[in-house]
């Protein structure tokens, strides 16, 4: 594995959402949790800066996938009740498809993905670096667009390594990305884990970003402020999931995939190109980012617009899932074939 030091000083500025006025939504100050701090909250600092940092910093990273794959299946072990839940949702999405790695499996390898990536943020701090070999597929794509002058969305998927990984792959194609976010992001939703615990991974991603567009109350200042982006003809991100006001749902494996329809909604409004991302790591712990083919509708409803799109975002990301379930952290966002549908509030 090859290690560098890509990235430069702290650079990214915030655009806090939920501390617009009025006119960029629906106003209020910036988002405050009800709970300062918690227990976990300790846990976590003891676990980031001292188990997992020494970890990070004195074993080497080819090591790493043989102890975090202990730690997920001792995760998964300490956690039967969690586990019972959990693996129905996967065994019914995965039915049908005999060559993917059972459920168990797949949520071993989901709390394995986990504390592998903790260990990659925490290594980013070492002396000298600690970046692995990146190799970036599909930038045609991204010039193309680029070329449209109408915007780039980044849809990534919501895979074990994207939130670090994809970021530094869109800094060395050279975008300046406006990333939407969350406060919460990272490993805490106390006031004391936002502004103690959460900068670990926000302090090393915000290297390879130009902007993180915050919002955990205002989501419609954040739509706003990044559509203003896209009409700059500039390039944005936001991770697949199912948190929004509007959800779309496509076959997905054997069963659906719902997924909140944001990004459509800004593509359609802006004319501006969206891009699915797919990060993965490969066995020797290096990784592949690959941009997919735009999504594309000519649909002019606005809801068979975003079907359309989550359609066929569904159909590229089904190879990757097939091949690197255990990475794949969006399997809460699928149901069974057979699931309720979408309620009359959803595009569907």
């Amino acid at each position: 594995m090859a290690f560098g030091t890509r990235g430069g000083m702290n650079r990214a500025f915030l655009t806090d959402c939920d501390a617009k006025d009025a006119k960029d939504g629906v106003g209020g100050g910036t988002y405050r949790p009800d709970t300062a701090i918690n227990r976990m909250d300790l846990y976590e600092l003891w676990r980031l800066f001292v188990v997992q940092g020494l970890t990070a910093w004195f074993i080497k990273p080819q090591a790493w996938p043989i102890l975090c794959a202990l730690m997920g299946r001792l995760n998964v072990a300490l956690n039967p009740d969690r586990t019972m839940k959990s693996l129905p949702q996967i065994e019914a999405v995965r039915r049908g498809q005999p060559d993917m790695l059972s459920a168990l499996a797949i949520e071993r390898g989901f709390y394995a993905g986990r504390y592998e990536e903790r260990l990659l943020y925490l290594r980013c701090y070492r002396p000298g670096g600690g970046l692995p070999l990146i190799r970036i597929h599909g930038q045609e794509h991204v010039d193309a667009a680029d070329e449209a002058d109408k915007g780039i969305i980044l849809w990534a998927g919501n895979f074990a390594f994207n939130d670090l990984i994809a970021k530094i792959a869109w800094s060395e194609l050279g975008l300046d990305v406006s990333h939407y976010t969350r406060p919460v992001h990272g490993f805490s939703k106390t006031r004391f884990g936002l502004k103690v615990l959460n900068p670990v991974r926000t302090f090393i991603e915000n290297k390879y970003l130009y902007e993180r567009v915050s919002a955990e109350e205002n989501m419609v200042a954040a739509m706003r402020v990044l559509r203003r982006r896209l009409d700059e003809g500039g390039a944005i991100s936001i991770t697949a999931g199912n948190r929004g006001r509007q959800l779309a749902e496509a076959p997905f494996l054997g069963g659906v995939l719902r997924l909140a329809t944001g990004a459509p909604a800004l593509a359609r409004a802006s004319g501006a190109t969206i891009l699915p991302v797919y990060t993965l790591r490969a066995d020797d712990g290096s990784f592949d980012v690959t941009i997919g083919a735009p999504l594309t509708s000519q649909q002019s409803n606005k809801d068979a617009y975003a079907k359309e799109i989550v359609a066929q975002y569904a159909d590229q990301l089904a190879p990757y899932v097939r091949d690197f379930a255990d990475q794949w952290r969006g399997w809460r966002y699928t149901a069974a074939l057979d699931s309720a549908p979408l309620d009359s509030g959803s595009a569907a």
